[in-house]
């Protein structure tokens, strides 16, 4: 696909924020050790949900959120990633207006019963303990 705008597109300024060499990057990878660490002292559960941004489908920015779940598994955190649950779907479909990429009603539901599933394990997994 050929660009002919300079503009960057939501998928460069997402990718730009991950870079893995950069101090944005840098800088959340240690924010994770940190939330880790106070949640291990404070014995709370901690969850890192990743909602995706909806510009495309096929989802673009799948291998970002891989890299994201590896850096915060690895400090220790549960990563519940939402990215798949819209990906069936054109990304427009979930868009709250036709100009707003922000999710709308129907994106919204499908995440709270994702998460909401989650949230009944984690609560079925405590009472066994």
């Amino acid at each position: 696909m050929v660009r002919l705008s300079l503009q960057p597109t939501a998928e460069d300024y997402y990718r730009s924020l991950h870079a893995p060499e950069s101090d944005t990057w840098r800088g959340v990878v240690s924010a994770f050790e940190e939330i880790a660490r106070r949640c291990e002292e404070t014995e709370t559960d901690c969850v890192l949900v990743l909602f995706p941004a909806l510009i495309g489908v096929p989802y673009p920015l799948t291998d970002v959120h891989e890299q994201v779940s590896i850096a915060a598994s690895a400090a220790g955190l549960e990563v519940i990633d939402l990215a798949a649950i819209t990906d069936g779907g054109g990304a427009r479909d979930f868009w709250v207006t036709p100009d707003d990429a922000h999710p709308n009603r129907i994106a919204h539901a499908l995440y709270s019963r994702a998460l909401l599933e989650r949230v009944q394990e984690s609560v079925e997994r405590r009472a066994e303990h």
